[in-house]
């Protein structure tokens, strides 16, 4: 049975779900679980809490001072994307998109069975996607149609799935599924996650299905990434060590913090010399070290070990003054159906189906620089390609003891 852990629209749904005769088909999957009855039941896997921004980076104080399971983004004091709490019934499709602010996913199927159709994010496949959805006609056009390779997989109960950031993809559900997942932003695939944002701006998405606060997550990031930086190098530890993405990612993220009014009009409180923190970490990382050798023992620098509230550890008021994420992710969507729940599962359609398809409205050969990654974001990243990112892997763990 589901869990009815508020009052209000998580009642409703689980009644909706457990009904077999229904009206309408609606796909509940924006229902954030933390703060709830039901979130000390649900825990992320180990390596997703160890990599999750809001573990490593977002001030602890203002973590804990939410006290509510609001998923009203006035009252959230950090970005409440960590648990959702899924439950589609049978027929439920949401079509091709990619996770807001580029994140990855880990998604775990306690009941039912579902469908993925994954795309990777290559430059082409972003640049190609980016005019599908401006198109308008996403119900005439079926994205798969469009890309080299589209890869199926087909989900059951117990499974868990992991789906890297700036993947595109599709899902639906051939049996009535309940699933717990989660949304997290990391160190390995900082580039990808700015090119995402980059395309929620171009396709110009609503502002509320964005990433909570992802200016300021990325702002408390530069300013965890300064004090690990800063420690080794005033203590005589030698360079910091780190990952050839991180520091990639990180010149790139200066940048568009730099740059972009957005980000400069969303500075938090806390960050107190913005400019000053910016070029530090700039020339820290100059005298880094770069790992280009992966091992088993791999990883970012900072982590949920290390990670402590800033100075000014007051709990401060919030803007979320952010640029845009798609609306395809997180919605609620529905279709007329009146059949009840059958014990089988229905047909599934294949990635390209047979019914015709018009591309006249969208050349898939027409030239796409306008609309590569590179333009997408600024001249700095002009270097940068889009590739798939792989599985995080660890790496030596450095541990300074952080600063208060």
């Amino acid at each position: 049975a589901v869990v009815s852990t508020q009052s209000g629209h998580y009642g409703r749904g689980a009644k909706y779900f457990e009904s077999n005769k229904r009206d309408t088909l609606l796909n509940v999957i924006s229902l954030e679980i933390s703060k709830t009855q039901l979130c000390d039941l649900v825990s992320p896997p180990d390596f997703v809490r160890e990599l999750d921004w809001v573990e490593t980076a977002w001030p602890p104080s203002l973590k804990q001072a939410q006290n509510i399971g609001t998923n009203n983004l006035s009252k959230m004091k950090y970005p409440k994307v960590q648990k959702y709490c899924l439950m589609s019934v049978r027929g439920s499709y949401t079509d091709f998109h990619v996770d807001f602010g580029g994140t990855s996913v880990w998604y775990h199927l306690v009941k039912g069975a579902k469908v993925f159709w994954l795309i990777p994010p290559t430059e082409e496949n972003l640049s190609k996607f980016v005019k599908w959805t401006l198109a308008g006609k996403q119900s005439d056009i079926f994205f798969g149609d469009l890309v080299d390779r589209c890869y199926r997989i087909n989900l059951q109960a117990g499974d868990t799935f992991y789906l890297p950031g700036g993947w595109i993809h599709g899902v639906y559900t051939p049996r009535k599924s309940l699933v717990f997942g989660g949304n997290f932003l990391h160190s390995y695939n900082i580039v990808g996650q700015l090119q995402v944002t980059a395309i929620e701006d171009i396709t110009k998405v609503e502002p509320r299905y964005l990433y909570p606060y992802f200016v300021e997550m990325v702002w408390f990031v530069m300013e965890k990434y300064h004090s690990h930086l800063k420690y080794m190098e005033e203590r005589g530890k030698g360079n910091s060590v780190l990952l050839e993405e991180e520091v990639e990612g990180l010149n790139l993220l200066i940048s568009r913090l730099e740059e972009n009014p957005t980000f400069q009009a969303a500075i938090p409180a806390q960050i107190k010399e913005p400019k000053i923190l910016l070029q530090e970490v700039r020339d820290l990382l100059l005298h880094a070290e770069i790992d280009r050798v992966y091992t088993d023992y791999s990883e970012p620098l900072i982590s949920r070990d290390m990670n402590v509230s800033l100075s000014d550890s007051s709990p401060k008021k919030l803007c979320n003054t952010r640029l845009i994420a798609s609306n395809r992710p997180f919605k609620m969507s529905s279709s007329d159906t009146s059949e009840d729940e059958p014990s089988e599962d229905e047909p599934m359609p294949d990635c390209a189906e047979e019914k015709d398809r018009s591309n006249e409205d969208i050349d898939i050969n027409s030239d796409l620089s306008d609309l590569s990654p590179d333009k997408m974001l600024s001249s700095s990243a002009s270097s940068t390609e889009i590739t798939s990112p792989d599985t995080p892997r660890k790496r030596r763990k450095l541990k300074p003891s952080i600063m208060n």
